[in-house]
């Protein structure tokens, strides 16, 4: 619950009304982060049978981003082996679901990335290792209040042409607001999606899409009129 995507997700979801138990590698900063709040540490889950209270789903946000410069062993152990580890957590736990959010990368079979490999075969290795319901969230490019990985350079822009070099930029790449993390995260709970569920920004209300959208279907008109156009020059010609 420490990183980027849990400190930005974590009041939206309490907002929800959502009883949260917030898990993390270092207590202390879990503590200064969460005031208040329940927190664990990942080993403690790994030593208890049970909490002081009931848990029914677990929300797996731990990664290796894939803006790290690390070797794929690195990659393996956090996106694969601790991944692993949640996955056991949860069944010692006996929660009903688990949401594992992942990457949209680790579903283009051409990226070849040590980043999206390692995604790939957690998702995999968590559907082996887990006994209760698994849901795969999967996620481009995550935004919230700020930006972090590779959206991280919009943070040195002035704050009024941030949201516009994000539009920008979601015109060519999909991203996603946390706020529309949480939306979804709410729709599995209250048991709206299943299985996997890919979620990104609408480009409806994107000013800079609609134009894209637009200048494209004028090109192809215009390709389209110039080929029929051809092609009856051809047939004129063979009369």
């Amino acid at each position: 619950a420490s990183g980027f995507v849990g400190r930005e997700l974590v009041p939206q979801l309490l907002e929800q009304g959502h009883e949260l138990v917030l898990a993390g590698r270092n207590l202390a900063k879990l503590n200064e982060l969460f005031p208040g709040r329940m927190v664990v540490e990942y080993g403690e889950l790994e030593r208890q049978m049970a909490l002081p209270i009931s848990v029914d789903v677990v929300l797996h946000l731990a990664t290796a981003n894939n803006n790290a410069d690390h070797d794929s062993d690195y990659f393996k152990s956090a996106n694969v082996e601790f991944a692993v580890r949640v996955a056991h957590i949860a069944n010692r736990l006996k929660v009903c679901w688990f949401i594992n959010v992942t990457s949209l990368q680790a579903s283009q079979p051409a990226n070849k990335s040590d980043y999206a490999l390692s995604k790939k075969q957690g998702e995999q290795e968590i559907a082996q290792h887990l006994s209760s319901t698994l849901v795969n969230l999967r996620l481009p490019a995550v935004y919230g209040k700020s930006f972090a990985g590779k959206l991280a350079v919009l943070n040195s822009l002035p704050g009024f042409a941030r949201h516009s070099a994000l539009q920008l930029l979601s015109t060519f790449k999909p991203v996603v607001s946390t706020q529309n993390v949480a939306l979804a995260i709410n729709d599995i709970l209250n048991g709206v999606k299943k299985g996997e569920y890919l979620i990104t920004d609408h480009q409806a209300v994107n000013p800079y899409y609609r134009v894209y959208k637009i200048v494209c279907e004028y090109i192809f008109a215009a390709i389209g009129l110039i080929v029929s156009s051809w092609i009856i020059l051809i047939c004129m010609v063979d009369i």
